[in-house]
């Protein structure tokens, strides 16, 4: 039906905002910081690096990460060698249209970030990275532990205005809600305005013929497309948490 055949052509824009704009972003960040990831399809690697690795690690994938490329990447830089990513170039891949294999995808890769937490004191203690490549580092690691932080933190504020309601009543609640209205609205701003105007950017890279309007609504989606992140690392917790290290989509 076309709602269904929309709702998949939007989420595989959303994938394709997501990589083309801002995961490039976080990459020309890390071009500075010293602590560019492998990821994705378009990754190189020298073979004479890859036999490096395995003799001191006994493989290259030793650990078996399920964010397998981003480990490589890890090692690549705990060994002494210089990732580095190239704006110029880029690959096609197929995006999910599915949301339920979508969130399995994110799922895998947000427990295969929690996996790779274990190389934190090396990546410390490393003269391989600087101070700014271990802080983006750390960064990324513990995306995932702040994502289940909110949802632990939301679900207890959710409870707690829910007995102010039992015990005032819900409209006195709601008022002293609406009356902190100019925080509100910073935080909106502040969550809201950098996921919009990655919308602008995604149309003069890639859909230059859409409208100006069209964009700043695909980049309002790739804010809602953002929570998918909250019950991913809330999959990929539970998961480890009963040792599964397998996940297929």
């Amino acid at each position: 039906g076309r709602a269904r055949n929309a709702a998949a052509r939007l989420l595989v824009r959303m994938q394709d905002m997501e990589f083309s704009v801002s995961n490039a972003g976080m990459q020309l960040l890390r071009t500075r910081t010293g602590s560019v990831g492998l990821g994705g399809n378009g990754q190189f690697t020298r073979l004479t690096a890859l036999d490096r690795i395995a003799q001191a690690e006994r493989r290259p994938w030793q650990r078996g990460a399920l964010l397998e490329d981003y480990e490589l990447g890890l090692h690549m830089i705990l060994g002494g060698y210089r990732v580095t990513h190239i704006a110029a170039t880029w690959v096609s891949q197929e995006g999910l249209p599915l949301a339920r294999r979508h969130l399995t995808q994110r799922t895998r890769w947000a427990q295969g970030n929690l996996q790779c937490v274990r190389y934190a004191p090396r990546i410390v203690s490393s003269r391989h990275y600087g101070g700014r490549g271990v802080l983006e580092t750390l960064y990324t690691f513990f995306q995932p532990v702040a994502h289940l932080a909110t949802l632990v933190l939301s679900a207890v504020l959710l409870a707690h205005l829910g007995l102010a309601a039992a015990d005032d009543g819900a409209g006195t609640v709601l008022g002293r809600v609406l009356a902190l209205w100019p925080l509100l609205i910073g935080l909106a701003a502040v969550s809201v305005l950098p996921f919009v105007l990655w919308g602008p950017v995604y149309r003069r890279d890639r859909a230059p013929g859409r409208s100006l309007l069209v964009s700043l609504v695909w980049g309002l989606a790739l804010w809602l497309y953002a929570y998918h992140l909250f019950p991913a690392s809330a999959r990929a917790f539970v998961r480890m948490l009963r040792g599964l290290s397998l996940i297929h989509i």
